[in-house]
């Protein structure tokens, strides 16, 4: 591979030949960091995966495919007409035991209705083929949706071998595809606009993933963008009411939101703490009471809405470089 194929392979614009050795070493670098991801991953991937005889993991001590699991028997439940069981710990976790394993950690459905759409496909499925499905469906479409907008093989290399991507695809997360709707609704809004605003509106299924999203529109001016996103989370919201019932929205905020806050707000640092990341949990860590975090968190989440607006106010900025802000 000459010089130019090799700096086009590293996604950068094309240089003269004085540039090579800085080439190379970009070019070790990654190998380096893929090396390092990849084994990383492997180790990870083989302990979380090693069972006992009920199919618990060893390593975390739950399903180790959990965050799928989740996913998976609450559409079989939605599926078989029981929505009140979601919305009923005991008889949740009781389900758990009957389709999965004993089950002695806390599990509850978290999602809101709508993230039962995205589930029902895979719950046709035995639990081990879904998972694989699911995990090579959503990762391949992160890749699809980062390379139709230019970034290099090598980019997407690294992403794949990120501790990020490892963990979505050990435990069944849904963050490639969350992270494909969020990147490719900023992404396509400057020349698609429509489309735009349709995957971030398909967010509706994890919407704290988009809470800056509105704010880039506003600033952007793309009001079309913006239009597109709430008529599209008004369709997704019709759509689940009319499949699953007032009582799956009527759960969620009367049993899901308090029981998950009550999760957030515990002596620190439970089992979801321990796994979470935000302003508000590193500031709890520190000793910090929960009025003292909930500030702190507000302060910067203030400030980021600032910065957000600026970036995305000014129509030079890179629109790669503005997503990846975001």
């Amino acid at each position: 591979m000459d010089h130019q194929n090799l700096y086009r392979f590293l996604g950068l614009a094309p240089h003269e030949e004085h540039y090579a050795p800085r080439i190379l070493f970009a070019y070790g670098v990654f190998l380096f960091v893929f090396t390092l991801g990849v084994h990383l991953g492997l180790r990870f991937l083989d302990a979380a995966w090693i069972v006992d005889q009920r199919g618990v993991s060893m390593y975390s001590g739950k399903a180790p495919a959990w965050d799928f699991t989740n996913l998976w028997i609450g559409a079989r439940l939605a599926l078989s007409g029981q929505i009140s069981v979601l919305f009923d710990v005991d008889a949740y976790r009781a389900a758990i035991d009957r389709d999965v394993f004993k089950f002695y950690f806390k599990s509850e459905w978290s999602y809101p209705p709508p993230m039962l759409f995205v589930g029902l496909p895979f719950a046709y499925l035995p639990l081990s083929a879904a998972h694989v499905v699911w995990s090579v469906a959503t990762l391949a479409m992160f890749v699809g949706v980062v390379r139709s907008f230019g970034l290099s093989i090598i980019l997407c290399a690294l992403m794949v071998a990120s501790p990020a991507a490892v963990m979505n695809l050990v435990f069944g997360q849904n963050g490639a595809l969350t992270a494909a709707l969020l990147i490719g609704g900023l992404m396509a809004s400057d020349r698609r606009a429509i489309l735009g605003g349709v995957l971030i509106g398909l967010l509706i299924i994890k919407p704290h993933a988009a809470l800056l999203v509105p704010v880039c529109f506003l600033a952007s001016r793309n009001y079309t963008a913006f239009v597109s996103a709430a008529l599209c989370v008004c369709g997704v919201l019709l759509a689940s009411l009319l499949a699953f019932g007032p009582e799956a929205w009527s759960g969620f905020f009367r049993i899901t939101t308090p029981l998950m806050v009550s999760y957030l707000e515990e002596p620190p640092l439970s089992l979801y703490q321990q796994n979470g990341v935000s302003v508000f949990l590193l500031v709890r860590s520190l000793g910090a009471g929960i009025p003292m975090a909930y500030v702190a968190q507000a302060a910067v989440a203030l400030f980021m809405i600032v910065m957000t607006w600026s970036l995305w106010r000014r129509s030079t900025s890179e629109p790669l470089l503005r997503a990846a802000a975001v």
